[in-house]
């Protein structure tokens, strides 16, 4: 990865906005297919789920160069599970709002995370850092220009109102 800052901060940036849009993404498909009804994931009023973003930025920033495959698994399986552990008891804690509640599955801690998921959240970490984060790295690192940044940068913009918006209403 170049060595340049704002580099650097467009290519988080990029996978904060990219992993909020597939996670709210990812909920809907899931519900449909699964329960069998539409639902609007997350908490704010646009297609973003900040906690994917988050943690696919966690993932890429802090896994992308382990060559372990056990290892890289391991620490994806650990990594999210204690980001939805620690975002369900902050949002529960602090906004008096349980996001989501593993409690009627095997092996859950406080209902607030659970081994299926965890291991779904490994083996999905896992593919994303050992495959497609370095292709992505090589795509954005060909295409980035001034368009894609102003595509992005919008979105983050849109993220940021519906954020304000949700916070003061």
């Amino acid at each position: 990865m170049k060595n340049n800052l704002l580099y650097k901060i467009r290519y988080y940036l990029y996978w904060f906005i990219t992993g909020t849009i597939l996670g709210f993404t990812t909920e809907v498909i899931y519900s449909l297919v699964i329960r069998n009804k539409l639902v609007h994931p997350g908490t704010l009023s646009g297609p973003f789920c900040p906690i994917y973003g988050a943690g696919i930025v966690i993932l890429v920033l802090i896994l992308h160069d382990n060559k372990n495959k056990f290892i890289s698994f391991l620490n994806c399986f650990l990594a999210a599970s204690l980001l939805e552990y620690s975002s369900a008891y902050i949002s529960e804690v602090f906004f008096n709002n349980k996001i989501w509640d593993y409690s009627n599955y095997l092996f859950n801690i406080h209902g607030r995370v659970c081994l299926l998921y965890s291991l779904m959240w490994g083996i999905g970490g896992f593919l994303l850092i050992s495959y497609v984060e370095p292709n992505v790295h090589k795509i954005f690192d060909k295409y980035q220009s001034k368009k894609t940044d102003i595509f992005f940068f919008t979105l983050i913009g849109l993220l940021i109102v519906d954020i304000i918006f949700k916070i003061i209403f």
